[in-house]
């Protein structure tokens, strides 16, 4: 009996961790910071131990800087490869919190040059900018010739600020690592994130950083990360509670869902009674479905439609890249100014009709419309005096002549 509980037990957690299970693909640029304890394959395995998957490559020589990178053939040929749903970058650890005419000049070009190889390579790649730490005690090397440099907290502040403007520029992520090991420093003294050289992670400082990654990459709160990594249950614990109090609960600031597809529109009323003008003001969106309410739809980014009875209609759009969708509803009150087609003179013959329409007596810039008895358009701004009808099932249809300031509703039969 204990066997039977223990696999009822299993089997109800292996569909806790099925469920919502993603797979992401991540190329790692970077150097020592990101190889050290293997961040990513610490990330992979916060992931598996939820449920999830993380398929990565990187290329992380020592030392190495994002203007390195921007020409380095095997860091371009792994871009290139194009098959990556996102491509951290990780500048050499001091570069960033240099002087500003050093960083205009050796840094932000080449953040810029590589996400544009990025998205060149695949448009729909988001990229990463892994925002590292400020050395234990600053840097000594620099401190001399720039002295904000000079502390931990002086380093630091300039990672954030140039890492936050990195990623802000070229509309990509942040992974605010650096965020993280300052509130652990100010929480959790007791827990050393440095290896002896008071610069690169101890075990639990990429455990921090691989946290941050996983929330960033998976969208999911850290604490439910099982894996500890051969860290105290503790500590593990100290570390996820840190990222997601400032990671998971503020996820919009580090960009996570920012350049996704946003859907807005607005729209007026043309000259033609019942004719609507639609404008897209969607961001980050390549493709595009109008619903009109009245059984039509559309493609085009700012159609126009012609409604063909009054009525009260919810317009729908739907805008979406990469997978990605976002929606937007209306509600329109069409008002349409109608007349009687015989007091205009105009001539629909034969009524029923089989295969052809006659429409006799159209005044000059008089267009007519054909709508099904759903509202469906079926023949749009036709000048011509003859409907051809062969490919039209029978059934009842509205015929609306048009002109700048009225329309005229005829009711047309089709009997085959």
């Amino acid at each position: 009996m204990k066997k039977f509980y223990v696999l009822i037990i299993l089997g109800w957690l292996g569909m806790v961790y099925s469920f919502g299970q993603q797979t992401k693909k991540v190329l790692f640029i970077g150097n020592s910071y990101t190889a050290s304890n293997n961040l990513p394959l610490l990330i992979d395995q916060m992931a598996n131990s939820t449920g999830d998957d993380l398929i990565y490559d990187s290329n992380t020589p020592s030392g190495y800087t994002l203007k390195q990178h921007s020409s380095n053939a095997t860091t371009l040929s792994k871009i290139n490869q194009g098959n990556w749903d996102y491509v951290v970058l990780q500048d050499q650890s001091q570069y960033p919190s240099l002087s500003d005419n050093f960083v205009e000049t050796n840094v932000y070009p080449y953040a810029e040059a590589l996400n544009e190889t990025i998205l060149g390579a695949n448009s729909c790649t988001e990229t990463i900018f892994y925002a590292t730490w400020g050395r234990k005690n600053g840097d000594a090397q620099n401190c001399p010739n720039w002295p904000p440099v000079c502390s931990y907290e002086g380093m630091d502040n300039l990672l954030q600020e140039r890492y936050r403007f990195m990623a802000d520029e070229n509309e990509a992520l942040l992974s605010p690592v650096s965020w993280v090991w300052r509130y652990i420093r100010e929480n959790y003294p007791n827990i050393e994130l440095y290896t002896s050289d008071n610069s690169h992670p101890s075990l639990a400082g990429s455990y921090a950083a691989a946290a941050t990654f996983y929330t960033i990459l998976f969208g999911k709160n850290p604490i439910q990360i099982p894996f500890e990594s051969g860290l105290s249950p503790e500590v593990a614990v100290q570390l996820k509670n840190a990222v997601k109090e400032v990671v998971f609960n503020n996820m919009e600031f580090w960009n996570v869902g920012k350049y996704d597809p946003k859907a807005e529109f607005t729209y007026n009323e043309t000259e033609n009674s019942g004719e609507y003008q639609f404008q897209n003001q969607s961001n980050y969106a390549t493709e595009f479905l109008w619903d009109f309410g009245d059984g039509a739809t559309s493609t085009e980014e700012n159609p126009i439609h012609q409604y063909a009875t009054n009525g009260t209609y919810t317009i729908r759009l739907s805008a979406s890249n990469c997978g990605i969708e976002d929606s937007h509803e209306i509600q329109l009150e069409a008002v349409l100014n109608v007349s009687n087609l015989e007091e205009q003179m105009h001539k629909v013959y034969p009524n029923p009709a089989r295969n052809i329409l006659h429409i006799k007596n159209l005044q000059p810039k008089q267009y007519w419309n054909l709508f099904d008895q759903e509202g469906k358009l079926i023949l749009k701004h036709q000048t011509n005096s003859v409907a051809e009808l062969n490919h039209l099932p029978s059934g009842i249809y509205h015929l609306i002549i048009l002109n700048a300031t009225h329309q005229f509703v005829h009711q047309i039969k089709i009997q085959k």
